[in-house]
């Protein structure tokens, strides 16, 4: 999931323990210092859980076996390499973990999958017995609970035995657990006369006064990063006006012609070649040397739930302008998705960020080590030109450029952001590079 990475956190199993998975099933949500990813399988056979959900593991660790049929699990002298790590998560008795992995060979053909059971599953299940018709009232185990979904209704006061399992052999998962508080949002606000939550607005849980959100994973290393950026750095940032009203135009010509080209993608082609043209600004701080790199390795911020996610359009400025927006596309898709890969997030040698599309102006962007420079793009607005004295509506946007002073000029910089504006400015240019 990337050389650097040293540990992640095994969040939650999708498939329980002692369970047959097939090739391309994701059996599992790791986290790293970067994202939240799902793991699929590569081989077919029975899934045996090594760590339980919460762990935090060293890379390399082992955390599950996929056994074929009559394998086991090693003995524990065999497998010392699968301890977690020190940051390992300690659970508490509200928080859902996987229970200790039962022995292979203890399972016997034809028996039923065992399935992990949190200590607040197994609580509620000795508070209520469950009628079964034919043997009589007895206890019965709710569904298996995944440690995320035990965690948010925890922290929502949900009773997951009254939750329906949407999982395999009926696990309750992190959205069946939203999926319900949603609906007891929307009942709720029917039952006193008020107007139901807006479709895609019910199936999300966000939090709210009183809640507690851990500063760990994707925003504990965005806040760190940012922080040491603005400590290690001496940043300075300069803004510049664009007139926009061609970009909209060949936007609207290349739209009736079939082919959709979005300001990003504008942007993101001018600043690679305006990179080409000022290497300064590609380039990284070395010890007591200023690097400047071969490659434009254009990141572009992505908003995701929960923090940002940078990926990597490698070579923007050889590829064409439709080629450039096709990787975009997936790059975003990916990460909003969660299935970019860790690949996709490394090697960016300058930044984009772009807040227009929340109605910002302008702003300050923050270099993104070990980048040199980042460009914030505001929103397009009506603004005015003067032509021969004489007000003349158009259509402007503003460029923010953060620099590393250590290694690049305020008057370098301002060259390069008038190559970029001269570029957005006269985008029929961008097509034919």
């Amino acid at each position: 999931m990337g050389m650097t990475m040293v540990e992640a956190t095994l969040v939650e199993w999708l498939i329980p323990d002692g369970v047959d998975v097939v090739v391309g099933q994701p059996v599992m949500v790791v986290q790293t210092d970067k994202l939240d990813v799902d793991l699929e399988v590569e081989v077919e056979g029975t899934l045996r859980h090594a760590v339980p959900a919460g762990a935090t593991v060293e890379a390399g660790a082992v955390v599950a076996w996929v056994l074929d049929q009559g394998e086991v699990v090693p003995p524990a002298s065999e497998r010392a390499s699968n301890r977690p790590s020190s940051a390992t998560v300690a659970p508490t008795d509200d928080v859902a973990v996987a229970v200790p992995v039962t022995p292979a060979a203890s399972i016997k053909p034809g028996d039923p999958p065992r399935q992990a059971a949190s200590p607040r599953a197994r609580r509620l299940a000795r508070e209520q017995a469950v009628e079964d018709g034919s043997r009589g009232p007895e206890m019965v185990a709710p569904p298996s609970v995944t440690f995320m979904a035990a965690v948010v209704a925890d922290r929502l006061g949900l009773d997951l035995a009254t939750i329906r399992g949407s999982g395999p052999g009926g696990q309750v998962t992190r959205r069946d657990v939203e999926t319900a508080a949603a609906h007891a949002v929307r009942t709720a606000a029917i039952s006193s006369g008020g107007a139901p939550l807006p479709d895609g607005e019910d199936t999300v849980i966000r939090p709210g006064p009183g809640d507690k959100v851990p500063r760990s994973g994707m925003r504990r290393v965005i806040g760190d990063r940012m922080h040491a950026s603005l400590q290690d750095m001496a940043q300075l940032t300069l803004t510049m006006e664009v007139a926009a009203d061609r970009m909209e135009d060949l936007r609207g010509q290349l739209r009736g012609l079939g082919a959709k080209v979005s300001f990003t993608d504008l942007v993101v082609k001018a600043t690679a070649l305006s990179l080409r043209e000022h290497p300064g600004l590609n380039a990284v701080v070395r010890d007591d040397a200023i690097e400047l790199l071969h490659e434009i390795n254009v990141g572009v911020a992505v908003a995701v739930e929960g923090g940002l996610l940078v990926p990597v359009v490698r070579g923007a400025d050889t590829l064409n302008l439709a080629d450039l927006g096709l990787q975009l596309a997936r790059l975003a898709d990916a990460c909003r998705s969660r299935k970019i890969a860790a690949t996709d997030l490394d090697g960016a040698t300058f930044t984009v960020s772009s807040l227009g599309m929340e109605g910002i102006d302008v702003f300050t962007p923050i270099v993104n080590p070990p980048n040199v420079a980042i460009l914030g793009v505001g929103r397009i607005r009506d603004g005015v030109r003067w032509e021969a004295g004489r007000a003349v509506p158009s259509r402007t946007m503003a460029l923010s450029l953060t620099v590393d002073h250590r290694a690049v000029d305020g008057v370098p910089a301002a060259r390069f952001l008038a190559a970029v504006r001269d570029h957005l400015e006269t985008p029929v240019h961008l097509l034919l590079d």
